[in-house]
Order: structure tokens, then C-alpha cells, then sequence
């Protein structure tokens, strides 16, 4: 029996030797496709992969459920928006029913989780719920109803300077064409467009600041929904970046040689211009020939993001010494100092308006195309 044992050792031990010269691999989780009707009726922490509702199933989650992702998406469906959030996806035929469900990340944070997405041809409805912590709340372009719901803490992340700008956010995005879904009693708060990046100085003048992001509560690019009884408050464009400083120019040399001038500085670096803050919407209509009815909303505390301020001019280089002449008349000159660099321009505040403004019992409404408000 010892000399099984012994025997059993040594193999166990052999097999750990030759398999640690094998690197681990890494867990990649998949996407999660809902084939057939199914029901959440636990907390659901979505593993780093979208959820994808396919046609002919329906997704039911049940009053009291939170459900949101962990960290960024490892298993992205290549029909989504977002390759690096998870998103929760209802394709065309596919069905999402949630009532009092809490959507967000478990980690209160806006770098993981994209929102949700109703595709042309899905439907379902999401009641008394809430959804937070992400870039968008709802994007809507099937035939789906969003009623008595929060739709909050919707940040934009900072622009990256030279990669990508300010992100744009939504609270509820409506794309919804050929449908008339109901938009009612939700309350959407803290909408923030991301910032822009401020200028480096990457040479002798700095660079431009990045642009910032726009934030809407509700945006109607199409379809013909019912916007009834919301409120819609906290929503700020993305504060334009500054730009960045203009470098120093170097001093002028000293003179070499008995009674030569001494050399110019060098003119300092302009800075570079701050970006622009974007606008901020309450709600906002592009839907052009289709009819949509807005009323007894309530909004306030629409902000246009800042302008960043422009980059100051570098100063320029101090001239250099000149050289002591053979007599004390043949001296040479000490260089003229180098012109300072130009500050950059400021950015301009977001509008917190659109160009066609109407007001409605107190109540401002962005319009374009048709409407009707009873």
C-alpha cells in the first residue's frame, strides 16, 4: 500500500512539473444568448459578456432583482455598441419584461456598462425600475413602454487627448420607427456629458483641448411617442478641456569672441485654444414628419457645459551676454529678450437651448418637425 502511495506521489508530482511550464490561459467569458423564455428571479451579475435576447424568447425579470456587470465586456457581441460595456440586448422577435428591477453596476462606477438596447422589431416594457451607472438608460427602437422608472448617475467618461472625445449620454434615446411607445412617470437625473481632455504641450505650443460630450434626458430621432408626465433635472453638457501651454523659449547664447553681441532668446510658444462646452437638452425632438406628444413634463436644471480656457503663451528666452570688448567702448551687446507666446482662446459655453425653443407652461421643449401638445 505505501509503495501505491509513493508511486501515486511521484506521478502528481511529475504532472505539476511538466504543467508548470505551460502558461495559464486566460477566461474569456461568452456572449449570454436568451433562446427561449426564460425568468431571472435572482441578483444576476452579468460575467463580463453582453445578454442577447433572440428572437421568439422572452427575458422576465421579477420585482426586486438587481442585475449589472462586474467589469468591463471580455465576451462582446459583435451587434452591439459598445465593445468595452456590457450591454443588455433585445433583438428583433426577442421580448424584455422587468418590473421593479434594479439595473446598474455593482460597482458604481460608468466604465462597465452600457445600458440597454430594444432593436427594431423587439418589444417588452421596463416598470418601476432603476437604471444607473451607465452611458445610456434606455435606447429604444422597438415597440417598448418605459414607465415609472429612474434613470440616473448617466456619466459620460473624460475625453483622452488625440484618441476619443468627451462621450455623449442619454437618459432615454428614442429610434423607435413605425412605433408610438409611452414614455411616462420616469424620473431622469444626473445626465453628464463627458469633459473634454485639456491640451499637452507636445512641442513648442501647446495643443487644442479635446471637445466634450452632450448629455440629453430624452432624445426622439424617430418614431411617435407619448413624452408624458417625466421629470427630467441635472442635465450638463460636458465642460469644454483647457489648452495646453505654450513651452518657454530657450535663452540666447552668450557671446564667444571679444565685443560680439550676445544672441536672442527664442520667442516662447503660443498656447493652445480651449474646446467648446456642449449643449444640454431636457428633451429634444429631431423626429421630422412624425407626430410626438409631450406634456406635463417637468423640467430643470439644464446646464451647458463651460468653455475650457485657452492655454497661456510661454515666455520667452533671455537674451544672452555679450562679450567684454579690448577697450571698454567695444563691449558687445547683451541679445534682445524672445517675445512671449500668444495665451490661446478660450472654448464657449454649451448652449443649454437648441435653435427652436417652446414653452409650454413654463416648461421649455426642444422641437423640430411635427408635435402636438394638448
Amino acid at each position: 500500500m505505501r509503495s501505491l502511495l509513493n508511486r501515486s506521489m511521484d506521478i502528481l508530482i511529475i504532472l505539476v512539473f511538466i504543467l508548470g511550464f505551460f502558461p495559464p490561459q486566460p477566461v474569456h467569458s461568452a456572449t449570454i444568448y436568451i433562446s427561449e423564455d426564460t425568468t431571472w428571479s435572482d441578483p444576476y451579475h452579468l460575467p463580463n459578456s453582453d445578454v442577447v435576447i433572440q428572437s421568439g424568447a422572452t427575458l422576465t425579470i421579477v420585482s426586486g432583482v438587481s442585475v449589472g456587470p462586474t467589469c468591463s465586456d471580455s465576451g462582446h457581441y459583435s451587434g452591439g455598441n459598445d465593445s468595452s460595456r456590457v450591454e443588455i440586448i433585445v433583438e428583433s422577435g426577442g421580448r424584455l419584461e422587468a418590473d421593479g428591477v434594479n439595473f446598474g453596476s455593482t460597482i458604481a462606477v460608468d466604465t462597465c456598462w452600457y445600458g440597454i438596447q430594444f432593436k427594431p422589431g423587439s418589444s417588452g416594457f421596463i416598470h418601476n425600475s432603476k437604471i444607473e451607472y451607465s452611458l445610456l438608460g434606455v435606447y429604444l427602437q422597438g415597440n417598448a413602454n418605459l414607465v415609472g422608472n429612474t434613470i440616473q448617475n448617466i456619466h459620460g467618461q473624460t475625453a483622452i487627448p488625440d484618441i476619443k472625445n468627451g462621450e455623449t449620454v442619454y437618459g432615454i434615446r428614442i429610434a423607435a420607427e413605425s412605433y408610438s411607445p409611452l414614455i411616462k412617470n420616469n424620473v431622469l437625473k444626473s445626465i453628464w456629458g463627458g469633459n473634454g481632455a485639456d491640451g499637452t504641450a507636445p512641442g513648442a505650443a501647446g495643443s487644442n483641448a479635446a471637445p466634450a460630450g452632450q448629455a440629453f434626458g430624452i432624445f426622439i430621432e424617430q418614431g411617435s411617442p407619448t413624452i408624458e408626465n417625466n421629470q427630467i433635472t441635472n442635465i450638463r453638457g460636458g465642460h469644454g478641456g483647457n489648452g495646453g501651454n505654450g513651452a518657454n523659449g530657450k535663452n540666447g547664447g552668450d557671446a564667444v569672441s571679444a565685443g560680439l553681441n550676445g544672441k536672442a532668446g527664442e520667442p516662447g510658444g503660443n498656447g493652445g485654444n480651449g474646446a467648446d462646452g456642449q449643449p444640454a437638452r431636457g428633451i429634444f425632438v429631431s423626429a421630422e414628419g412624425q407626430t410626438v406628444i409631450i406634456k406635463g413634463n417637468e423640467i430643470f436644471g439644464i446646464v451647458g457645459g463651460n468653455g475650457g480656457r485657452g492655454g497661456n503663451g510661454g515666455d520667452g528666452g533671455n537674451g544672452g551676454n555679450g562679450a567684454t570688448g579690448t577697450t571698454r567702448m567695444t563691449g558687445g551687446a547683451g541679445g534682445n529678450g524672445g517675445i512671449g507666446g500668444s495665451g490661446g482662446l478660450g472654448g464657449h459655453s454649451g448652449d443649454e437651448t437648441e435653435s427652436f425653443v417652446f414653452r409650454y407652461n413654463k416648461q421649455d421643449f426642444l422641437l423640430i418637425g411635427r408635435y402636438y401638445i394638448p
